[in-house]
């Protein structure tokens, strides 16, 4: 997958001097490949190659982290900024609440829902920051909360949604698998006939989204929206790529959704969209939060004997050095004479189970080509 990142954008996380070439040439050493640099304006764009393992890399705030992490480890100066917003509070501030019942029927569907309704929305332009970084990434602004939708996936990675809460027949939601025939006429003004098995949502009377992929025209935001539905949520990957295979139809949060989001960041990715609508719409919140996690994932540290590393690199690489790669990449690190025992943060559980993950990302960020050349 290729990401467009403008370089500002890049450095409001990326706390440093270092020039952008420069950054660009570590990234490609060590993490996600530059491809191309090019002038947009006062500004530069990276062409970034994700490979599609790396997941946690497909938002401009993940090449921060990596960036971040890579230069640290080769001696640059570097600092990781967090995104503003993403702590915000989520209390009610309207004096009526509103209601959404929200039902899912099979928990494997959907591991994890967050939503909450925001009242007082005034739909209008974004900002022009908000409007020139989507367009440089290559999204066409619409207004300010369907660019919110879209800037929070590019910023952190993670897509989500917004309805209008006034067509949600019965303020009622059910995420399902479709029956066979169903048909839903999504945002793009097409008709599709589902494949038995797709995620769908439905209010009380009918379908309103094809879930991970694409809403529903019939619950759009308008330029009458007053109240809105924002919802993030994770999906079953291999269900999303099934069905878009299916339907040969594939968008940005399908991309993203089928290699799996990290489910402990749904919640600050709804904070800042919250903060977004705030900030950019005149929004207050009108709802408690809905926020259904039934079981978060739990994994084990992974545990690597210090002389498994040196056999398979060839090399010894001082345990001051693994430990101190691992803990700029956000691993929790405990060390024995030994062992390295890493627990690899949330955004990393789907590529992190054995001590041969642990091995792959030591070298790759202390650099392949630092081990000595010698012939055989």
């Amino acid at each position: 997958m290729n990401l467009l990142v403008p370089v500002s954008w890049l450095r409001d996380y990326l706390k440093t001097d270092v020039a952008a070439k420069t950054i660009a040439s570590n990234l490609t050493a060590s993490g996600p490949s530059v491809e191309r640099i090019e002038k947009h304006g006062e500004d530069q764009i990276f062409d970034v190659e994700v490979t599609t393992n790396r997941p946690d890399a497909f938002s401009i705030f993940g090449v921060a982290r990596e960036a971040n992490a890579i230069l640290n480890a080769n001696g640059f100066n570097s600092e990781l900024a967090s995104p503003q917003g993403i702590d915000t509070d989520l209390l009610q501030t309207t004096p009526n609440a509103l209601s959404l019942d929200v039902m899912i029927a099979n928990k494997s569907l959907c591991p994890r829902f967050c939503a909450l309704i925001v009242d007082n929305v005034k739909i209008g332009p974004s900002p022009a920051y908000i409007k020139n970084r989507l367009e440089a990434c290559g999204i066409r602004s619409i207004n300010n909360i369907v660019d919110i939708t879209n800037y929070v996936m590019l910023e952190l990675g993670q897509p989500m949604h917004a309805f209008d809460y006034d067509k949600i027949k019965g303020n009622k939601m059910v995420l399902r698998e479709s029956e066979e025939g169903e048909k839903l006429k999504t945002l793009d003004g097409q008709t599709r006939k589902l494949p038995r098995g797709t995620i769908v949502i439905e209010d009380s009377e009918r379908l309103i989204d094809l879930c991970g992929i694409m809403g529903g025209e019939n619950s759009a935001i308008s330029t009458r929206t007053k109240r809105v539905v924002l919802f993030v949520q994770s999906y079953d990957p291999l269900k999303i790529r099934k069905t878009t295979q299916a339907l040969a139809f594939r968008t940005d949060a399908a991309a993203r959704f089928e290699k799996g989001v990290d489910e402990e960041g749904i919640l600050a990715a709804l904070k800042k969209s919250v903060y977004l609508a705030k900030k950019t719409a005149g929004a207050k919140v009108a709802s408690e939060l809905i926020d259904i996690y039934p079981v978060k994932k739990q994994q084990k540290p992974i545990v690597l004997k210090l002389n498994q590393l040196s056999q398979y690199l060839g090399i010894e690489i001082p345990i001051t050095k693994a430990t101190q790669i691992l803990k700029l990449l956000d691993f929790k690190v405990k060390t024995t004479q030994s062992t390295i025992e890493a627990s690899p943060p949330s955004f990393r559980h789907n590529d992190m189970e054995i001590p041969q993950d642990l091995i792959e990302q030591i070298p790759r960020i202390y650099r392949h080509h630092n081990p000595p050349s010698q012939l055989p």
